[in-house]
């Protein structure tokens, strides 16, 4: 967090901040064929349905929404 402030000018302020307790972070694991392609894809994306939708004067207000997930 202190390097995304310093380095990125983001704000570390966790007003709306929500931490999720008892939940995994989103996973997201992909086996690829030899030249790259996509062979099988697995995912835990479960926690994001926890994620509220900012309402508009928040979402309007701000150059860049970042969403950091904590498990």
């Amino acid at each position: 967090m202190e390097r995304m402030a310093n380095e990125y000018g983001i704000s570390r302020n966790r007003q709306y901040t929500k931490i999720v307790s008892g939940s995994n972070t989103a996973t997201y694991l992909a086996l690829l064929e030899e030249d790259g392609d996509l062979h099988t894809a697995i995912t835990d994306m479960d926690v994001l349905t926890q994620i509220q939708v900012p309402d508009e004067e928040v979402s309007y207000a701000q150059d860049l929404l970042f969403v950091q997930l904590y498990s």
